[in-house]
């Protein structure tokens, strides 16, 4: 059987946290199997971005396996939105998704850092 040998890498946002311009905004994404909110803090913390979004991989119909997803968005100062179970395919219909993310980083233009 061959051998699979792992290297750390550079942690990418992380890097662009520590290289961010002035009013530059820096979502992050995470899949996460448990301590969904949790996780998102830390890495919301610890990576100095503006917003997390993530999604536990680990519930029935979400994630990379479903044609549907869920998903949590957390910003600096503890708001937090959750987006139900919904389609991951387009439609005519606006997604959920889409415009929550647009109206949470809208406040975070004009941030700096």
């Amino acid at each position: 059987m061959p051998e699979i040998r792992l290297v750390p890498t550079l942690d990418i946002l992380a890097e662009l946290g520590r290289r961010r311009r002035p009013g530059q905004v820096l979502v992050g994404f995470a899949a996460e199997t448990d301590g969904l909110v949790e996780r998102l803090a830390a890495k919301l913390e610890a990576k100095d971005v503006d917003l997390m979004v993530g999604n536990d991989v680990g519930a029935q119909g979400v994630g990379f396996a479903y044609e549907t997803n869920a998903v949590t968005i957390l910003q600096r100062g503890g708001a937090r939105t959750e987006i139900p179970l919904q389609s991951k395919r387009p439609s005519r219909k606006p997604s959920s998704l889409s415009p929550s993310l647009c109206f949470r980083a809208e406040p975070w233009r004009a941030r700096a850092p």
